[in-house]
């Protein structure tokens, strides 16, 4: 009986880990070979879990207001990085590039920003692998230049 529990266990634990990745599946819901860039006014941001969330209504060429949805890191990395409710603001204007949604929705992962003044503020994990190339770029020239 014991070992019957425990292969039902095993299995039950098998079938749900599949369910994990494809929550966190980043690739399922944006496309991670674009990026858009659209302009507009904070209406919302919020540090929340799973995933801080803004709403930025932007104006098209045509003059059509849209509200777009931009998805962030969770709240977790983005306190380590510095972030809280505070960095951005409702009312500003913002410009931001982020991968749009596969579904062609007006929803974006947030990839980087530049408010009026010219301030960017840039997606922690992406800020760290630049962080990671320009280390790796410097250790290379070290290299080539004791040869």
């Amino acid at each position: 009986m014991k070992i019957k529990n425990a292969a039902v266990l095993v299995l039950a634990a098998l079938v749900l880990s599949g369910l994990a990745p494809a929550h966190h599946s980043f690739f399922a819901v944006f496309d991670g070979e674009q990026l858009v860039t659209i302009t507009g006014t904070v209406t919302e941001f919020r540090m929340v879990n799973p995933h801080a969330m803004m709403s930025i209504e932007t104006v098209d060429d045509s003059g059509v207001m849209k509200i777009w949805t931009v998805e962030f890191d969770g709240r977790l990395h983005l306190s380590r990085a510095g972030w809280d409710r505070t960095t951005f603001t409702v009312g500003e204007s913002l410009e931001i590039t982020g991968n749009p949604a596969r579904s062609g929705s007006a929803i974006m992962f947030f990839n980087h920003s530049v408010d009026a003044s010219g301030k960017e503020i840039i997606r922690p994990r992406v800020a760290l692998q630049n962080s990671i190339e320009e280390q790796r770029r410097a250790r290379r020239a070290q290299r080539n230049a004791q040869k």
